[in-house]
């Protein structure tokens, strides 16, 4: 059975789908098109596993909005939202408070443990994750202030390091990939 977890796609042929190759979820056991899933991955290679979307939710090492752990109506418009970095899941620990890792990033102000890691269950990530993926549902007075590098400032008149200057200018390319994978309508691709 096919249900594609591809970006775009959500095709379902609950009896199977011949028209394009597919790859296998370890977790679910639902098929996605090869061709809806990132490139330059060889799916057929058998030492490569495939955990689709539905079941990881995230990518390792992506960036994520959360809510502190424990909050219990995610719906509430004075819930705060903070970014955080997913470190890893843990199938041992599937269907426990535990199951996925995260830190917390320490660019925020007043960031709820900064620095710290935290783990998440399967079903709060599920919910952060559907929330976050739905336009509008997360406003802007909920998020934090993030603190930005002076050289982000639109009124800052430069430095005379071209090295930095570089860097900074080398990574735009790569920030504007990620958050292109993001519909537009979400605050922060907004504001970036």
């Amino acid at each position: 059975p096919v249900w594609c977890a591809g970006t775009g796609c959500e095709a379902f042929f609950p009896e199977g789908d011949n028209e394009y190759e597919e790859v296998q979820c370890s977790d679910c056991k639902w098929w996605s098109h090869i061709r809806c899933l990132p490139k330059g991955i060889n799916w057929h290679d058998p030492a490569v596993e495939f955990i689709c979307r539905r079941c990881q939710f995230f990518e390792p090492e992506e960036l994520v909005l959360f809510p502190p752990p424990g909050t219990s109506n995610l719906d509430e418009g004075t819930v705060r939202w903070y970014p955080a970095r997913f470190l890893s899941r843990d199938r041992e620990q599937q269907g426990t408070d535990l199951e996925f890792e995260f830190v917390w990033l320490d660019c925020v102000e007043n960031a709820v443990g900064a620095g710290q890691k935290f783990s998440a269950s399967r079903e709060f990530c599920k919910a952060v994750y559907h929330l976050c993926e739905e336009p509008g549902k997360i406003k802007r007075s909920q998020l934090p202030k993030v603190r930005m590098p002076q050289y982000l400032d639109p009124n800052f008149a430069g430095h005379n390091n071209p090295q930095l200057e570089a860097i900074f200018d080398s990574a735009i390319p790569s920030i504007t990939g990620i958050l292109s994978d993001f519909s537009d309508l979400h605050p922060l691709v907004r504001h970036y």
